[in-house]
Formats: structure tokens, sequence, C-alpha cells
């Protein structure tokens, strides 16, 4: 049970690190950042 909400847990902040360096990644191509 712990198990699987530390893999959820890791699954979601991989997730959110994701999505800022998407953002970051899309602001630099845009010439913004």
């Amino acid at each position: 049970m712990v198990a699987m909400e530390t893999k959820l847990e890791i699954h979601r902040f991989r997730g959110r690190v994701n999505l800022s360096t998407q953002i970051q990644d899309s602001l630099q191509a845009a010439g913004i950042f």
C-alpha cells in the first residue's frame, strides 16, 4: 500500500517537473525566456 502511494507521488512529481520543463522549452523556443 505504502509502496503504491510512493510510486504515485513520484509519478506526480515527475509530471510536474516535466510540465515546467516543457513550459521553459516553449518559452525559449518563442524567444521569451
